[in-house]
């Protein structure tokens, strides 16, 4: 707690500041006895030799924003978190994710541990070029495990829509891991795995939709609609539109450049701060501390703030900064405006409070916000101290006037790790006008661009009639940024240029790219004749609606991870649907297909009941089918609630399922109402 002296006259905020430092420093936890022997990720018992074994590893959360501050400030245990890894990669064959205890949770996504050994290795906390070596290494291997959408990631690009959850935040994320993969190659000289990832590393301008500057989801090779930014779906973590749309801390210039402006990417933030705070879709309980869509209660907005600094308006980024200190932060038992996160909450408030904060956590940049204390002084490892003092601070003066570093004038609006690990005295003057000059010139900005193999958005197409179509599908390809683009109709024609718009009257797979490219993409339409219309009697989840009443009888199953959209979900309520078959037809055989996935609260029905009609008024039962599936299996079961029958003539068909009900007294979820998941009709 002494590594830091806040000099503030009021004791209430420097209350605030010393719990904030102290919630960084309850975990990672020390795992090892007295005699440094651990129980490792192979569950033997080991002993560290030069380090001390830790647990409790966040890093979704952590690697934002308390790593750096342990760079800073304890880069002896930044050292043993990093060798931790290396010998938890050693013993499992993965660097962690989320690790409790010498276990792997997989509790959320990404590959985070690897920007913190980044870190680690850039700014001399791990010297030794063997290790280096090691870690390496275990950071290529981490990034080719075909696991949580990487597999699709690797072969197309991005992770698309309808093949993993999450796949927007997943993307963008494992996108700017790979960064920080390039970095350390670079580094240590491997020419080959630099290139490898450098291209990697921009794989989030493949989800970039021109036609709203949203990171968008992406499913058969088109953007997914409708799309509203405001949502909450799957298709994010813990998050919507907005709050992931802004994460591309490895290349602010790329998405600035794919934007067409400076001003559009500032409009773009304004309007994330300005928003009403009402979000749609699903209820997630970690979207707080709202100015906005910006929400602070929760870790993919926290660089958001300081990204005005990077278009040259620093003074909207202490603006920014001041407001969330003094509003989202209290001295109470429930001071924090979201969960805790194992520091990741706090560190953010250390840093801030001090007068910056890592956009990106491992490039070594530190951007200016609004410093909260009369004077802060940072006891270093090395022996320096760094000081940093706010002359004429308050409230009320958010706005950099000048600052000075060492006593000399200084312009850029961020200082570096490697000149705050030089020791020294930063001063800021601080006053109630904005000075939009400070920071503002090219030079005086923070720098955050991928300059060497840059990389193309791929193409994407639009379709006239959507992915299932009737007569006649129109086929549009697009580039956001004008490249030309070649297609081909598969299996038989050749490769040709895209000039114009193309008609399809029967199924088929488009396969197209960037002109020159190896990178393909492909787009399947489906030509069905069907005049079946649905018509519902309950209203569905709005976030799983399987394209709606028609997605129940498109032809298109869905999975077995019900958050990728394939599945109509319903709480508390039966199912019940009619299906006109469009003229009166012999039938013989009916099937409901449901999803029971207990864990999520998703049972099958208890039974389900088809019924026939010539005329739409008057129905005849055909028969039951029932349930037998376990109630108790936890993980995903796909079942077809299957009746045969004796030929009947019908126009309209009836089904019928009857929900679960009440969650049991066993389950977690006790006493809520059980979903049911339906898709799809099937009629024979």
């Amino acid at each position: 707690m002494g590594k830091i002296d806040f000099s503030h006259p009021d004791l209430n905020t420097k209350t605030i500041f010393y719990t904030a430092l102290y919630h960084t420093m309850v975990v990672p936890s020390l795992y090892e006895d007295v005699d440094h022997n651990y129980l490792g990720r192979d569950f033997e018992v080991h002993r560290a030799e030069g380090f001390d074994y830790f647990t409790v590893f966040s890093l979704w959360d952590t690697y934002r924003g308390y790593h750096p501050l342990m760079s800073i400030i304890d880069r002896e245990r930044t050292r043993d978190y990093v060798l931790t890894f290396l010998v938890q990669y050693q013993q499992a064959g993965l660097l962690p994710i989320w690790e409790f205890a010498s276990n792997e949770t997989f509790c959320m996504i990404g590959n985070h541990s690897i920007p913190v050994i980044a870190d680690a290795i850039l700014y001399g906390m791990i010297e030794n070029a063997d290790t280096q070596r090691l870690l390496l290494d275990a950071m290529v291997t981490t990034s080719h495990i075909p696991r949580a959408g990487m597999q699709y990631y690797e072969k197309y690009g991005y992770v698309p829509a309808d093949k993993e959850s999450e796949s927007v935040s997943k993307t963008l994320e494992y996108a700017y891991d790979d960064w920080c993969v390039a970095m350390v190659a670079r580094h240590i000289g491997d020419s080959a795995v630099y290139t490898e990832f450098i291209k990697r590393a921009q794989s989030y301008k493949n989800l970039y939709n021109p036609a709203n500057g949203f990171h968008q989801p992406k499913l058969n090779s088109t953007f997914l609609t409708p799309f509203d930014p405001r949502e909450v779906t799957f298709h994010y973590t813990e998050a919507n539109g907005w709050q992931y749309n802004f994460y591309v801390p490895q290349d602010v210039s790329g998405y600035i450049q794919l934007l067409g402006s400076e001003k559009r990417f500032t409009d773009m933030l304004d309007s994330l701060f300005l928003s009403k705070s009402e979000t749609t879709g699903r209820d997630q309980a970690d979207i707080t501390g709202l100015i906005g869509q910006y929400a602070q209660g929760n870790e993919p907005s926290h660089h958001m703030a300081y990204l005005y600094a990077y278009a040259g308006q620093s003074w909207k980024t202490q603006q920014r900064c001041n407001e969330i200190l003094n509003n989202l932060y209290f001295n109470a038992p429930d001071g924090l405006s979201g969960n805790e996160d194992c520091g990741q909450m706090s560190a953010w408030y250390v840093l801030s409070s001090m007068g910056f904060y890592p956009v990106n956590p491992a490039d070594g940049i530190f951007v200016f916000g609004c410093p909260q204390a009369d004077k802060v002084v940072i006891s270093l490892e090395n022996g320096n101290t760094f000081t940093i003092s706010a002359n004429n601070r308050s409230s009320t003066n958010p706005y950099i006037q000048e600052a000075k570093l060492n006593g000399k004038t200084y312009t850029k609006s961020y200082i570096s790790y490697t000149d705050i690990m030089k020791g020294g005295e930063l001063t800021f003057v601080m006053g109630n006008n904005a000075n939009k000059n400070f920071g503002s010139a090219p030079g005086d900005r923070p720098l955050s661009s991928i300059e060497k193999n840059i990389i193309q958005p791929g193409p994407y197409a639009t379709f006239s009639n959507g992915k299932i179509f009737q007569k006649k599908n129109t086929i549009e390809l697009h580039s956001a940024t004008g490249c030309k683009i070649e297609y081909r109709i598969l299996p038989d024609e050749i490769w040709k240029p895209y000039t114009r718009p193309f008609v399809v009257k029967t199924t088929s797979l488009i396969e197209f790219k960037n002109a020159g490219s190896t990178q393909t993409e492909a787009a399947q339409v489906i030509r069905r004749n069907s005049k079946r219309t649905v018509q519902l009697f309950q209203k569905y989840s709005p976030q799983y609606t399987a394209g709606g009443a028609q997605g129940l009888v498109d032809g298109e199953r869905g999975g077995a991870d019900f958050r990728t959209g394939g599945w109509q979900g319903y709480q508390g309520t039966d199912f019940a649907a009619v299906i006109n078959l469009g003229k009166k037809q012999k039938i013989h055989k009916l099937a409901l297909g449901c999803l029971q996935e207990t864990r999520s609260w998703i049972w099958m029905p208890q039974y389900v009941e088809f019924w026939y009609s010539a005329d739409g008024k008057e129905y005849f039962l055909l028969g039951k089918a029932d349930n037998t599936t376990d109630e108790t299996f936890p993980d995903a079961v796909l079942k077809d609630f299957a009746l045969e029958f004796t030929a009947v003539d019908a126009r309209y068909v009836k089904v019928f399922a009857k929900n679960y009900g009440i969650i049991p007294e066993w389950h977690l979820g006790k006493g809520y109402d059980a979903y049911i998941f339906v898709d799809e009709i099937i009629v024979n």
